[in-house]
């Protein structure tokens, strides 16, 4: 039974779990709109929901230190206008498949994702040295350095003959260049999710993307359009999202969104610090909060950062696979509105 507070609205506390992935639904719907069926101005109407996605596939790529790794592409589907592609960063001691759900649920509502085992993960465990032999890489054994190179993109000044270039930059390269010939690509419509401490290494993989500096020819970096971020860790193993908080481009200037069981105090913490760099522009969605009361916009459309914290106490992985929490199509409807800007 549903009880109203002295003001006569209806509490949130007073009401079953399910009704924050209910409010989150009613967000999407808020950023998607009327008209919007997927990603990337596509109407409604113009897609054949019914149409064959393509299979999934493995793709092998290269990192400056020698490490070989393994990531599935899931294409869009050919009748996608103005595609966005999402790279999709797994849990430490996760995989592709961990995060497959989401992947899927990408896949469907008109994303092409890729997603990488990263080093010592999934079937990405062999690094070649110059003057030395395979070494076999583990998730356990992985060390500070092993961790921070997966996000690493520097060396020069012209990004394409970058000396350093970690796991995310590898797939951002292979992006750049199968966009020429693959219309389900985009290079310069990218959004950027990650899984627990893959949140921490995704923001600053995008902290490092926006500081390439711009060519003649044009920009090099500064092509993510959007951040989400699920269970995110603040630091662990010697590895802390500290400096992407500092990068402006996460500061300010790219809409993220953030989201969480009820016992993800590190999502909490992130969110607390960002909205001070956002103090009109941020709302958030919890169990016993007041909607009312919590958000700064009137309209989730006029917000750049989210934060949506689910009753479950399940985090990262387990929350994505749990389709009764499941915040895929809160991601998908961000991911929408933040490249139609």
């Amino acid at each position: 039974m549903f009880h109203p507070d002295f003001s006569g609205r209806f509490r949130l506390s007073h009401l079953p779990r399910l009704l924050v992935p209910l409010t989150a639904c009613v967000v999407v719907a808020a950023w998607m709109g009327p008209a919007r069926a997927g990603p990337a101005d596509t109407p409604a109407g113009e897609r054949d929901e019914e149409a064959q996605l393509p299979d999934p596939e493995a793709i092998e790529l290269t990192t400056s230190d020698g490490v070989a790794i393994t990531a599935i592409y899931y294409g869009c589907g050919e009748d996608v206008r103005k595609p966005a592609t999402v790279i999709l960063v797994h849990d430490l001691e996760g995989s592709s498949r961990k995060v497959e759900p989401l992947a899927l649920s990408l896949q469907r509502a008109g994303y092409s994702v890729i997603s990488p085992d990263l080093r010592g993960h999934g079937r990405s465990t062999t690094q070649t040295l110059p003057g030395r032999g395979p070494r076999t890489l583990e998730p356990r054994l992985l060390r500070r350095p092993d961790l921070q190179a997966i996000a690493v993109t520097s060396g020069g000044r012209v990004r394409e003959q970058s000396s350093l270039r970690g796991d995310l930059e590898a797939v951002y390269g292979w992006i750049c260049r199968q966009a020429d010939r693959d219309s389900r690509l985009s290079a310069d419509r990218i959004c950027v999710a990650g899984v627990g401490l893959g949140g921490t290494l995704a923001s600053l993989w995008t902290a490092a993307d926006a500081l390439w500096p711009p060519l003649a020819s044009g920009p090099q970096g500064g092509h993510v359009r959007a951040l989400a971020l699920i269970s995110p860790v603040y630091a662990t193993q010697g590895v802390t999202i500290g400096p992407a908080l500092q990068s402006p481009a996460i500061r300010g200037g790219i809409p993220i969104l953030i989201a969480g069981g009820k016992d993800d105090r590190d999502a909490e913490r992130i969110f607390a610090q960002l909205k001070r760099f956002r103090p009109k522009e941020w709302y958030e969605v919890r169990p016993g909060v007041d909607p009312a009361a919590a958000k700064e916009v009137r309209e989730p459309r006029d917000a750049s950062l989210f934060f949506f914290q689910y009753g479950s106490t399940l985090s990262g992985e387990k929350l994505l696979a749990e389709p009764s929490t499941s915040p895929a199509a809160v991601i998908a409807g961000f991911f929408s509105q933040a490249v139609s800007r």
